[in-house]
């Protein structure tokens, strides 16, 4: 735009001094802003010969990823210098997809920080290829551990609620079988004997009331058995 063209114009033709000033000046108000965000920032490069670049790294290193604050000739991106050795291969993986394809590069996975620390965290970060073919990636990192452990706790809630739910299954099952074996056994024992002792007290009787009465009552014997059987089997 004009007002680009201008300002770009105005930066090319103040003296040295003046333009290493105004970087200057803008490198304190990148490091002023990323200072506050809580995340890392950083610029990663990936050089045609494959080596990587650390370019800028925010001053949040420490409180992201519990290292040092970086040092402005070190060549490597902290937080990502100790990948966890199951995670290596998946984060070079999506970083070498990421600039092939042009993508958006998302990853997430450990690092081992001293003391042996491990800590979880989330990369998102931007590409754009150079005209020498190097790859540069401006992007953040989260430490996201507190996440990762509290999603393991609710992992672990849920397998002990699953765990605690089969328990009382299988308690009430339990339970079910133990009255169905009292019904029939206890109860059912009872009732046989009782059925036994009407019919021959049947055989017995001589009085025609009695006997009527003698025989009801073996039928009602003979029906509550039966539904003892029922509700036992159920």
């Amino acid at each position: 735009t004009c007002k680009t063209w201008l300002a770009v114009s105005r930066f090319e033709h103040m003296p040295i001094s003046m333009q290493e000033t105004s970087l200057h000046d803008d490198g304190l108000r990148i490091e002023a802003i990323t200072a506050n965000v809580p995340a890392l920032v950083f610029q990663l490069q990936l050089c045609t010969d494959g080596s990587l670049k650390s370019l800028f790294t925010s001053k949040a290193v420490k409180a992201v990823c519990s290292e040092p604050d970086p040092i402005s000739d070190i060549p490597w991106l902290p937080c990502i210098s100790n990948l966890h050795p199951e995670d290596h291969e998946s984060f070079f993986a999506a970083m070498r997809l990421s600039a092939q394809k042009h993508t958006h590069w998302s990853w997430e996975g450990r690092v081992i920080v001293p003391p042996g620390d491990v800590k979880w965290i989330n990369l998102r970060a931007v590409p754009r290829t150079l005209a020498d073919g190097s790859t540069i990636w401006d992007g953040i990192i989260l430490n996201i551990t507190l996440s990762k452990q509290r999603e393991d706790e609710s992992q672990h809630a849920r397998e002990l609620l699953e765990k605690l739910s089969g328990h009382v299954q299988s308690a009430r099952e339990d339970e079910r079988t133990k009255i169905a074996r009292e019904i029939h056994d206890e109860l059912g024992g009872i009732l046989s004997t009782l059925k036994m002792d009407m019919g021959w007290l049947t055989k017995r009787m001589n009085d025609p009331v009695l006997l009527e009465l003698t025989q009801a009552m073996s039928h009602l014997t003979m029906a509550a058995l039966h539904t003892a059987r029922s509700v036992a089997a159920d």
